[in-house]
Order: structure tokens, then sequence, then C-alpha cells
């Protein structure tokens, strides 16, 4: 799709529908937009408008739309829209498999010109959406970080309840995720700025639906100093009750790149980190799938060392994890001249596995970036 940047790719429960969401255009008016195909990628339907007319969709590094499916084969979808100053945190819903989408319903219930974004949602098996996202009204307690602010539906989102905050001092630009555990838990994962500019991983639990949230628990002690933000949270994925998460580390240059760690106690303790972005430079934005034998995938840009001296375009790789926490050795994805942002993934049944990401390109009218899709099959089963 030209024109257009950072998909985000959900497959129906059969596994024969493919439905990428995508934002369009540029500023002022850029639109959220939702195509169909109903041949396994071959080809697509008409974009259908997410966001209504007239209103602008922000969406730049971290800060993407969201897509997953929510109960009943309900597409739910959820975005940042820019208001002059203000920015809100926004969710539609589609009824009918992405022919319409429903009025969007304003999630953030800030009423001044602050900043709400980076936003993240999940849903529980009653049916509960709770949404976690970066949030700016309370600034002025510490001017360089953010905070993570928590919202719920118990009716499908129609209605969001009042915010929560979750926690201050956090990464401004690195988006959080949030999860139900395996007792049915809310955990926000996110990325913690400590004493000294250390931005390390942690996860926030609340075990009253999202009323309170006990202290945060560190994932790993990279203790990554940096002086600013790295525009990279973490990715989480649930498989019975072990949870995985991936990020970005630069706290040593033996320690740089994508890691991965688990928990089997509900985030009480994690597993040592183990580096799955081996034999690549630069690995970044981490993005997980599952597929149906329960074999997960994790995706993530990065260069490849041994060509020109490790300053090829960034480009999509994968790597397997099984039952064991086993990871296979990068996988290159596609190859190519254009730099690759931020690939994401969905994988269907069968060893169907559907890539997506960003290239950086400029068509006629000046607009920027072209979805490039890439379809492939593991046939190791």
């Amino acid at each position: 799709m030209p024109a257009a940047r950072h998909p985000r790719i959900a497959l129906d429960p059969s596994g024969d529908t493919v439905y990428v969401l995508a934002v369009s255009g540029s500023d002022p008016v850029s639109q959220l937009v939702l195509l169909t195909s109903v041949n396994g990628g071959d080809t697509f339907e008409p974009p259908v408008a997410v966001n209504e007319p007239g209103t602008n969709v922000s969406s730049h590094g971290e800060n993407s739309p969201q897509m997953m499916f929510g109960p009943d084969e309900k597409i739910y979808t959820m975005w940042e829209q820019q208001d002059g100053e203000a920015a809100a945190i926004m969710f539609a819903t589609s009824l009918d498999f992405g022919a319409t989408f429903e009025k969007p319903v304003r999630v953030s219930d800030q009423r001044t010109a602050t900043y709400s974004g980076y936003p993240s949602f999940a849903v529980s098996p009653n049916k509960t959406l709770c949404a976690a996202w970066l949030d700016f009204r309370d600034q002025v307690v510490q001017s360089d970080t953010a905070s993570i602010y928590l919202s719920c539906s118990i009716d499908e989102g129609s209605t969001f309840s009042k915010n929560r905050k979750v926690a201050d001092g956090v990464c401004p630009c690195c988006r959080p995720t949030i999860i139900y555990g395996p007792q049915g838990q809310i955990m926000v994962f996110w990325r913690r700025v400590f004493p000294g500019n250390i931005r390390d991983i942690v996860v926030s639990i609340s075990t009253d639906e999202g009323r309170t949230f006990a202290l945060p628990v560190r994932v790993a002690e990279d203790n990554w100093k940096l002086e600013g933000c790295p525009d990279s949270g973490p990715a989480v994925i649930r498989v019975g009750h072990r949870l995985y998460v991936a990020w970005l580390t630069e706290a040593t240059r033996a320690r740089s790149g994508v890691r991965l760690a688990w928990t089997d106690d509900g985030g009480k303790t994690f597993s040592l980190p183990v580096m799955a972005s081996v034999k690549t430079l630069d690995a970044n934005h981490p993005a997980f799938g599952l597929e149906d034998d329960g074999t997960i995938l994790l995706s993530f840009q990065a260069r490849d060392p041994l060509r020109r001296g490790g300053w090829t375009p960034p480009r999509p790789y994968a790597v397997q994890i099984d039952s064991h926490g086993d990871l296979s050795d990068p996988v290159l994805i596609a190859d190519g001249t254009m730099p690759v942002e931020f690939p994401t993934l969905a994988a269907g049944n069968a060893g169907r596995v559907f890539f997506a990401w960003t290239e950086s390109t400029v068509d006629s009218s000046g607009e920027k970036g072209t979805i490039m899709l890439l379809r492939a099959r593991n046939t190791e089963r």
C-alpha cells in the first residue's frame, strides 16, 4: 500500500481473512484505515475509514494505532488523535468484519491541552477491555518523564471508566504494553527511568481490576544509562501460564540488541535474559506472534553485520521460540535496499505467517511511506 505507514496485522479466527490497519496521508489530515483481504493477501478491498472525517490520527515512532479481535469477532482499534496542542486516546469497533466502524469513543478523560499517546490495550476472558498509555497531564511532577494512565470498559468499548494513574517516572517515548496474566491480573510492562537516567523494563501488577497497582518489579537489571528516550518499549505475549517479554537494551557493546526473558509466576520473578538478536546489529522494535501449534515468533528490525561493514539498511528478522524457551538464530525475512521500520507479524493456521512493515519512500505527491506485506509458511512441523 503506497503512501501509508505503521501497519498492524490481524487474522480472523479461521485464518482465511487478513486485516491490515494503517495510517494514510499526513498532518493535519492523517487517516486511519483498515484494508481487508479475503484470499490470504492476494488482493485487498478498498480501505475503510476508522476515524471520523476531519480528525487527525497521530502516528510516529512507537506511537502507532493498535488492533485486535474482541469477543464475537469484533475488531477493536485504538489510536492517538491530535487536536491542536492536545492529544487524546480514541477507540472504535467494527461489528461487521471491517466493513464499517462505529462512532469512535474517547478513552482519555483529560480536558486540558495535554498529551496522551502510545496506547496499548487488552481484553480479559470476561470481555473487560483495559487500555494503558503514556500521559503528560502530571508532567509538573517530573518534567522529563511521563505517567502511565489506565481506563477500562465493561461494555465492550461503548464507554470507558474514569482514568487512573498506574505509574510515574516513565520513559516518555516508550510504549507500555498491557496484558492479562494467567490469574486474570492486569499487568503493565513499561520502561522506567531510575535515578541516574537508568532506563530498564519493569512490570506493574493489579489484582483488583486496575484500582491499585503493586510496586513495579524489574524484568532485568540491564542498567542501561541513556541521556534520552530510546523510543522502544517492551513486547509481551502469554502462552499458558508463561509470559515472555522482549525489549531493547544497549547497556554495553556486548549486551546490545533485543533481549528475552519470561516469568512463570505471574511477574514476581523473571528468568535470566537471553539475547534474541544474536548475529545482527542495531536490533530494535520487537513484536510477537503465536502459531497454532504453540510456537512463538519474535520479529524485529536489524542490520547484517557481515555486509557493508554492518551498515546495511535495517531489514526484518524473525526468531522461533519453542516451549522450553530455546531460540533459533535470527532469519532474514526480506532483503532489499530501503530501510525497514517497525516490522510486525501475525501467525495463522497451518504454518501461515504474515509480516508487514513500513519502508521509507516518497511518492509523486510527497506522501511518505510504503507498507510491505510478506507471506511465509513455517514448514517445520
